[in-house]
């Protein structure tokens, strides 16, 4: 069992670069080996919304556990711990972005907080759109 301490956090440098504060990469990139360090528990320093276009597996937040299936959108908060394991390869794109972004680009944290995408605690269930593309909540 891991302890606190031993969960790393990973920061936003070492996920999307030096020098920038938005960055999309591709799921397919991210988790390339059956079992990569980014299945293990960890926690970002940024912002990141995962849009699995395709993939099977489990989605643990916070300790609490989501079934992964195609077509479906997560929302991960700074700070918050989760692991994501794949039962066969994913496709799908991963969004990171900073609060610099946020700053650089006027989007308020209210924002942020009042459409309650990013929550810090409790649960933070995916969004799954239909097959016109609305978000069935």
């Amino acid at each position: 069992m891991l302890r606190h301490t031993e969960i790393r956090t990973y920061t936003f440098s070492e996920s999307a670069g030096a020098g920038v504060d938005f960055a999309l990469k591709d799921l397919e990139n991210i988790y390339s080996e059956p079992y990569t360090e980014s299945e293990r528990p960890h926690r970002h320093d940024f912002y990141t919304i995962l849009f699995i276009e395709e993939g099977t597996g489990i989605h643990y937040v916070d300790f609490k556990e989501y079934e992964v299936k195609d077509n479906m959108i997560f929302f991960i908060t700074p700070g918050q711990m989760h692991q994501l394991i794949f039962f066969r390869p994913p496709k799908g794109r991963a969004i990171l972005f900073n609060d610099e972004f946020m700053i650089k680009n006027a989007i308020s944290d209210k924002l942020i907080n009042d459409i309650y995408l990013f929550n810090k605690t409790g649960e933070t269930p995916p969004l799954t759109p239909d097959e016109t593309g609305m978000i069935v909540v």
